[in-house]
């Protein structure tokens, strides 16, 4: 009788890391994924064997080799990673000392006061390694094209252009800063290119609390060459309490930062669901102990959300924890959505700093049409940028012309067509000529110009919604047009949408 193989030997390997928030990957020696986990520490059980060891921390990474036997398992320690981030903080890999300076004394002064209980600051600057070879890459200042504005269904207020009202600094890397004393609210960062679009992003100054953002700078493409202006994609917010000003050691501010790392990637690849935890359990523990860092809990809610295994009464937990720290604030009502507790939020006056916000806002209106005012509506159909903050393009729609005839078609309505699958219709028709093509070929095109059908079912518009950010019931007027413009020129396919 034929002995049975001796069962493969495990091995244990204990990973330390210096974030709570560091992905730990344990790869085999072709590379592939064994292992997953969390730091500051986690143990994994293997086979003995070549692995790699690699630590993801916000936009970094560490690797290191390991073979594994009984003899030579020893722990795997990495030390905290510098990552980048557009606010100075200790330990990060693009803060220079007086940036860091910059940011702690310009955040106590007031440079504009029209009003008062609420704090808004801002520091925009350039950054270039130590050991590059300087040079300017800007002329001027770089907060230029940057202004602050109060806006209300009625009228838009100036306050102040960066610029001209904050302190400004060109030694080394130039940088501006800017505190603008305000009442609680909701107000708009505006970016005017050199090409003359304008870049809007919703700012929230809470009642005792101070709104910090911090921007780094970038190229933007003119016929004369690149001209540098603010990044608002890559902005970093942080809130401490008004007067309190910015701290660039304080260990909750590295956390609640590569929180938001964390989230841009999912936004920016548009992931949902989650099979892994996006949250390591010492960050469960710390909102189940009421924490006190508002943007990390904004940020950790949006990440639960994300998970497959939703941890439902953690997340009412910490949304119930972020009103009464923050009062009405749009970023909280959107997550309120999905929490179900009283008061259920109202209509959306002013839209929330987050996309990923700005989506669960745009998915509740399949089923509350009043939930975004017409107001709102008509601010905020200007175009979403990419990226974690929701960042409206004001500009004039790009009118398409799909049929090369005397109807053209929005941005918005040749993008819908597309999703629709009308523009292949459109561009196959232009390719097949009736007398060219065979009998089938002809006898599909006609049926295809005769009617295209489609379903619409709350799923569907709720996903469609939330994809282009329109509130559902512009979204069926946008559809309400497209299917008249084509319907109306008979060298188009007609459409039919009709809702379950």
């Amino acid at each position: 009788m034929s002995q049975l193989p001796d069962p493969l030997k495990t091995v244990s390997l204990p990973v330390s890391t210096g974030d709570s928030q560091s992905e730990i990957l344990i790869l085999d020696g072709r590379g592939r994924l064994v292992q997953r986990g969390f730091g500051p520490q986690s143990r994994f059980d293997l086979e003995e064997g070549i692995y790699r060891v690699k630590v993801i921390t916000g936009t970094e990474s560490q690797e290191r080799p390991v073979v594994l036997t009984q003899s030579t398992a020893k722990p795997v320690v990495f030390a905290p990673a510098d990552f980048a981030s557009a606010a100075p903080l200790a330990g990060t890999s693009t803060s220079h000392e007086y940036h860091v300076a910059a940011a702690d004394q310009e955040s106590r002064k007031t440079h504009v006061k029209v009003g008062s209980g609420s704090s808004l600051f801002f520091l925009v600057r350039d950054w270039t390694p130590i050991q590059s070879e300087r040079k300017h890459r800007i002329v001027g200042n770089p907060a230029e094209g940057l202004s602050i504005y109060a806006v209300s269904p009625s009228a838009d207020r100036k306050i102040c252009d960066l610029a001209s009202s904050g302190t400004t600094n060109s030694y080394g890397d130039p940088w501006t800063a800017c505190t603008v004393a305000v009442e609680a609210g909701v107000y708009e960062l505006r970016l005017e290119l050199p090409t003359g679009e304008i870049l809007r992003h919703s700012v929230v100054a809470s009642p005792g609390w101070q709104t910090q953002s911090f921007l780094f700078i970038q190229p933007y493409a003119t016929q004369s060459g690149p001209q540098w202006r603010a990044d608002l994609s890559r902005t970093s917010v942080i809130m401490t309490g008004v007067g309190g000003g910015f701290v660039p050691n304080e260990p909750m501010l590295r956390v609640a930062e590569l929180a938001k790392v964390r989230l841009a990637k999912r936004t920016s690849t548009g992931r949902k669901d989650s099979s892994r935890p996006l949250l390591p359990e010492e960050m469960r523990k710390l909102f189940r102990e009421k924490f006190m860092n508002p943007m990390l809990g904004i940020y950790g809610a949006h990440l639960l959300l994300l998970e497959k295994s939703f941890d439902y009464p953690l997340f009412r937990d910490v949304v119930g924890n972020l009103r009464g720290m923050l009062g009405n604030h749009p970023d909280v009502e959107a997550l309120a959505l999905r929490a179900d507790l009283l008061p259920h939020p109202s209509p959306f006056e002013e839209p929330p700093m987050l996309s990923r916000s700005w989506f669960l806002i745009m998915e509740a209106t399949v089923d509350r049409p009043e939930l975004v005012t017409d107001s709102l509506a008509e601010r905020t159909g200007e175009g979403l940028s990419d990226g974690a903050w929701f960042v409206r393009r004001s500009t004039q729609p790009e009118m398409v012309d799909l049929s090369t005839t005397d109807y053209e078609f929005s941005d918005v309505e040749a993008a819908l067509a597309e999703e629709l699958g009308i523009s292949k219709v459109i561009r196959r028709m232009g390719r097949v000529q009736p007398a060219m093509a065979g009998t089938a070929d002809v006898q599909e095109m006609q049926q295809t110009e005769q009617e295209i059908q489609t379903g619409m079912n709350s799923t569907r518009l709720r996903s469609m919604a939330t994809r282009f950010g329109i509130p559902a019931p512009q979204l069926r007027g946008v559809l309400g047009n497209l299917e008249q413009k084509l319907n109306s020129n008979p060298k188009l396919p007609n459409l039919k949408v009709t809702y379950e």
